[in-house]
């Protein structure tokens, strides 16, 4: 999975991530993609953080590894945590 290769993001703007998640939703269309939405109080920006969905039917189910999960909400301000539906 490519997405992967731009793994955190940050965004002033709300809608611009929002506008950024559901493009990555659309790309993947045959996948669920997974991650978390923070916020970085130092900097002010919101922060879009995909994870590999390591589920073994990653079509039908998510999976992120629990690990990842709490060094993020060690960093950031937890405010979401994402995933698509396949249609």
């Amino acid at each position: 999975m490519d997405f992967l290769m731009e793994k955190e993001q940050t965004f002033k703007e709300p809608r611009k991530l929002l506008t950024k998640l559901a493009e990555l939703a659309h790309s993947y269309l045959a996948l669920e993609i997974c991650g978390f939405i923070g916020y970085d109080k130092k900097k002010k920006n919101l922060v879009l953080q995909l994870e590999e969905n390591q589920a073994d039917d990653p079509s039908n189910y998510f999976i992120i590894n629990p690990l990842n999960y709490l060094l993020f909400k060690e960093k950031y301000d937890m405010v979401a945590i994402f995933h698509s539906h396949i249609v």
